[in-house]
């Protein structure tokens, strides 16, 4: 006996589609059937086509063209055509992400003069530091 092969991911109201580009249309169409049978609707502006540039054909999800992108994100990490994994694109969204948080914390006095230095140390340990360790550990590039 054979497994079916895995053609999506799913996490809460994350969806991730995993086709050939001949199947990927019909694929689309289920979902669309399915929603009309739920009552919801997929919104096909906030979805996107990540795929090789080869593939110039257009998809649709009720009568509405999904756009094309180099990469999206997926529960925060940004993925490439192919599966892959855009390793310069997420380092620099968590580095973003970590001087972002770092600001907000500085606002605050979250810093040598306003609390203490351990507290702060804490801080940045418990809330910047996995900001910037976020997913790296799944990504093959990181070792320059």
């Amino acid at each position: 006996m054979f497994a079916s092969s895995i053609n999506c991911l799913l996490y809460a109201d994350d969806v991730v589609l995993i086709v050939s580009p001949s199947r990927l249309q019909t694929l689309l169409q289920q979902c669309e059937e399915h929603s009309y049978q739920l009552g919801y609707r997929w919104n096909p502006l906030k979805c996107a086509i990540v795929a090789p540039a080869e593939d110039t054909q257009s998809y649709s999800l009720y009568n509405t063209a999904i756009p094309r992108q180099d990469s999206f994100p997926y529960l925060g990490i940004p993925i490439r055509p192919g599966g892959y994994i855009n390793t310069s694109e997420l380092i620099q969204g968590n580095t973003n992400k970590a001087l972002k948080t770092m600001n907000q914390m500085t606002a605050i006095d979250v810093n040598s003069t306003g609390f203490d230095r351990l507290l702060s140390a804490h801080f940045y340990c418990q809330i910047v530091h996995p900001q910037l360790e976020y997913n790296l550990a799944i990504s093959a590039n990181l070792w320059w």
